[in-house]
């Protein structure tokens, strides 16, 4: 019998701007998605109303080496409507 190999965070973190990560199945096709916050990732499940005990949801750990990713927030200022 084949031993299953625990997949590397490299493999299910791409992207190093999206932390946050879901897995499901919508019929006989596997979803995976990458979010940016956790958010997006709740706004997604609720959206599509998927069922909390059938999804797999993962969240990278963040750098022993002290760097930081990048804010997901913008500093953007808006002008006032005439």
């Amino acid at each position: 019998m084949p031993v299953k190999k625990k997949q590397e965070p490299k493999n299910l973190f791409p992207h190093s701007e999206f932390p946050f990560r879901l897995e499901y199945m919508d019929g006989n096709d596997k979803i995976i998605c990458w979010f940016s916050s956790k958010h997006y990732l709740d706004k997604h499940i609720k959206r599509y109303k998927l069922n909390k005990k059938k999804i797999k949801i993962d969240e990278r750990e963040t750098p022993n080496d002290g760097t930081q990713s990048k804010s997901t927030t913008t500093h953007r200022k808006t002008r006032k409507k005439n």
